[in-house]
């Protein structure tokens, strides 16, 4: 398993590790196989376009990507070149040891498609400094409607 973190802080005005293409292009072989990327995803509340940026990017590499919507404000995407699915997860589960079981039954229920829309990013394109801009902006005039 691989793991990337986007940050929460919408201050931090920068582009986060791994975001690009080329960036996940490595991902893929780096896996044992039947691995999964998992990238961990920040966002305001109600706010998806990063979200969609990043599930847009990996899917060009990765041809299985699903989304855990952890809470309001965190995402979890999961990326395979095995399917993602809540049936997979939950098979998976009773093989765990059996304090890990609830964490993956609960994980599997919430588990879904991946979001669709986004530009993907390459390494000549890939503006996350104004997608966090405009969310900062957004908060600060009142928040999204």
């Amino acid at each position: 398993m691989l793991r990337v973190e986007v940050p929460a802080d919408l201050g931090q005005a920068r582009r986060p590790a791994g975001v690009s293409q080329r960036q996940q292009q490595d991902g893929p072989d780096r896996l044992r196989p039947g691995g999964a990327l998992i990238i961990n995803v920040g966002h305001p509340e109600g706010e998806d376009k990063l979200e969609k940026v990043l599930t847009a990017t990996i899917g060009e590499v990765f041809p299985n990507v699903a989304r855990d919507p952890l809470e309001d404000v965190n995402t979890l995407l999961v990326a395979s070149e095995e399917p993602v699915t809540a049936d997979n997860l939950r098979s998976a589960a009773e093989t765990l040891p059996e304090d890990l079981r609830p964490l993956a039954r609960a994980t599997a229920a919430r588990l879904g498609e991946r979001l669709r829309g986004g530009d993907v990013y390459t390494d000549d394109h890939a503006p996350v400094e104004w997608l966090i801009d405009a969310s900062i902006i957004e908060e600060a005039a009142g928040g999204a409607d």
